[in-house]
C-alpha cells in the first residue's frame, strides 16, 4: 500500500457575493473499487493572478490593481453520490461497477464583494 498524497489544481471561477458553486467529477464504473478506498481532502483559496517572475522568487501580486478587500471563501459540502443504476434482466448481472460521482459546494462567504477562487484536491494514491 502506497503513503503517497498528490495535491493538484482541480477548478477555478468566480462567485458574486454570497454565491455558490458546485463542482463534480465523475468516476468512471472500472475504478470504482480503488476510488472508493482513497481519501480525498479538498482545498479552495481566494485567487490574485499574477506573472511568473521566472527564477526561484516568489510572483509578487499585480500592481495595480490589488483587491481593495477582503476574499473569503470555503469548501462549505462534499458528499459522494452514488449514481442508479438500471435493473438488468432476470437471469442476467450488470455490467461494471456502479456510477460514483464527487461533489464539491464551495461559498463565497462575503455578502458585498466578489471572490476569484482555486480549488485544489489532496488525494492519496492507494
Amino acid at each position: 500500500m502506497s503513503n503517497e498524497l498528490n495535491v493538484s489544481f482541480w477548478a477555478s471561477g468566480v462567485l458574486g457575493p454570497g454565491e455558490s458553486a458546485n463542482w463534480f467529477q465523475d468516476i468512471n464504473p472500472a475504478d470504482y473499487n480503488t476510488t472508493i478506498r482513497r481519501v480525498r481532502t479538498f482545498s479552495v483559496v481566494p485567487f490574485v493572478w499574477a506573472p511568473d517572475p521566472g527564477g526561484t522568487g516568489l510572483p509578487l501580486p499585480p500592481d495595480p490593481p490589488y483587491p481593495t478587500y477582503e476574499q473569503r471563501v470555503a469548501v462549505t459540502e462534499v458528499f459522494h453520490l452514488l449514481k442508479g443504476t438500471p435493473t438488468p434482466p432476470p437471469g442476467s448481472f450488470p455490467p461494471g461497477a456502479p456510477a460514483l460521482q464527487i461533489d464539491v459546494i464551495i461559498t463565497n462567504l462575503s455578502d458585498t464583494d466578489p471572490v476569484t477562487y482555486n480549488i485544489y484536491i489532496a488525494e492519496t494514491d492507494n
